[in-house]
Formats: C-alpha cells, structure tokens, sequence
C-alpha cells in the first residue's frame, strides 16, 4: 500500500503547468483505471482558492475594511494630530513618528474601549431615549484620545481633561475636512 502511494504522488516536474499538478492528487480522487477523474475542475478549485487566498490578505474581518482604507485612516488621523499639536489647544506632539504612533494607538484603544464604553452607556442613553447619544458617542470619544494619550511617551494633554475634550472635537473636525478634501 506504501509503494502504490509514493508512486502515485511523484512530485510535479515542473511548476508551470497545471498538468503537473495531477501527479499530486490522492488515489481516491482517480478513476478505476488510475487516471484523473474529470468529474472534479481542479484549475477552477485552484484559482479560486488563490482569489479566497488573496481576499483574505486584503480583507480585515472584523471592520469590514480593507488594508488601503486602513492606511489612509491612519495617515488622515497622523496628519491630524501633527496640526492639532501645532495649535495652541494643550495638546503636544514631540515628533511626526510619534503622531504616527499616537494614531495607531488611538486607532486600537477606540477599537477596544469604544463597545466597552458603548454598553455602559446603553442605559442612559436608553433612559433618555436617545436623545443625549452623541453626547455619549463624544463622551466616549474623550476617553480614548485621554487613554491614548496617556500610553503613548511624546503625546501630552497639557490642561489635563480639558486638552483631551479640545483635542477630540478639534480631531474630529480635522479629520472630517481632511476625508471631504479626499473625497473620501
């Protein structure tokens, strides 16, 4: 049984060619006179599964974004944060790679803490019947530019909660002009 296995998955001489690849598939996938049963497309099942290959490199799950968006999103908000640290609103940046880092790590603590949040907030927002939900939604947005700032060395909030309150809405305005001149 060993013997008839090797034999029947002899490596591809060459990689070029799909036939080559005929010489991989198992017994049980042959016909009775050991050929290739040709009931099964084996190049459609193979570009396929390169394009699913391919789509999963590009696709991020859990956003439902891809890594192009992703980028921009986080140079749009790098570039933001490198102009409201040019402001006089309290909130310093020392260098652009720590606004890059600022940026990804703000991108991660939204990412974590904003359900977190958004679930706390549920009952009041319930109890209000939803009129005072972007002032939580901004709330919630106050906090993570704080946790942000507060994790990343060279990214300060000079007036304390007051700087991260400016810095969020400046951030938000910034980013929205930046996204309309982009036409994203």
């Amino acid at each position: 049984m060993v013997t008839e296995v090797s034999k029947t998955l002899d490596p591809p001489k060459s990689s070029d060619k799909l036939e080559d690849f005929e010489n991989l598939i198992p017994p049980f996938l042959r016909g009775a006179r050991g050929d290739l049963d040709t009931s099964v497309d084996f190049s459609n099942i193979l570009l396929a599964t390169q394009e699913r290959h391919y789509e999963l490199l590009i696709s991020i799950r859990g956003c439902g974004m891809n890594i192009v968006t992703l980028l921009i999103v986080w140079v749009v908000t790098a570039i933001s944060l490198l102009i409201i640290s040019k402001l006089p609103l309290g909130v310093e940046i020392d260098t652009p790679g720590k606004a890059f880092l600022s940026a990804a790590v703000l991108g991660i603590v939204t990412a974590i803490v904003r359900p977190i949040l958004s679930l706390i907030f549920a009952v009041p927002n319930l109890l209000t019947l939803d009129l005072l939900s972007s002032i939580f939604t901004f709330m919630i947005a106050v906090v993570c530019f704080s946790i942000a700032a507060w994790l990343v060395e060279g990214f300060r909030l000079r007036y304390g909660i007051w700087s991260a309150v400016i810095g969020a809405f400046t951030l938000t305005i910034i980013n929205s002009l930046i996204y309309k001149l982009l036409g994203v």
